[in-house]
């Protein structure tokens, strides 16, 4: 298990040790201390800057084992240290995370975001790891037919799907 962290808010590295209060996404709350989340990556979007460029940021999309869905942010500098980890699909322990309101610029999927910063553990999960197992593939998809496509927010990156039913020989025409 490789594991990607910086100072801890804790008292002591015992206390760090013990940090195992294993919630679930709507568990978590602004509130919620010493918390740990086992988290899929299930979309993680290309850095961005704010309308007026004066902030840089990434959007990851994740779900908990119960695919309950919250975005964990990245600003600035924190972007590129984080640049090997959140594979899609990939498992990881999120452990004390930032917790806030939802922003402007937030993908609607909890009621709060995470915020990945100084103080936050994340540690991921492996096939050969005993001790944990990583998430199954996730279930649930949000789909959108193609008629609705236009009606998506400008500027918001989304994927598409297409799956072709029936399928003949290309014909050309003279027009």
């Amino acid at each position: 298990m490789s594991t990607f962290h910086r100072h801890l808010p804790c008292n002591n590295e015992t206390e760090a040790n013990t940090m195992d209060q294993r919630l679930p996404v709507d568990a978590i709350t602004p509130e919620t201390t010493d918390w740990t989340c086992k988290i899929q990556v299930v979309d993680k979007f290309r850095p961005r800057k704010s309308s007026d460029s004066s902030v840089h940021f990434q959007i990851i999309l994740v779900q908990d084992e119960s695919e309950q869905q919250v975005s964990i942010i990245l600003y600035g500098d924190d972007i590129p240290k984080y640049e090997n980890l959140f594979g899609l699909f990939e498992t990881y322990l999120v452990s004390c995370a930032k917790v806030r309101e939802l922003r402007s610029y937030s993908i609607r999927a909890a009621t709060y975001e995470w915020v990945a910063d100084t103080y936050t553990i994340i540690e991921a999960v492996t096939n050969n790891n005993r001790s944990e197992a990583p998430l199954s593939a996730p279930t649930k998809l949000d789909t959108l037919s193609f008629s609705a496509i236009e009606d998506q927010r400008p500027g918001v990156e989304f994927d598409v799907l297409a799956v072709v039913v029936n399928c003949s020989a290309i014909q050309y025409t003279t027009d």
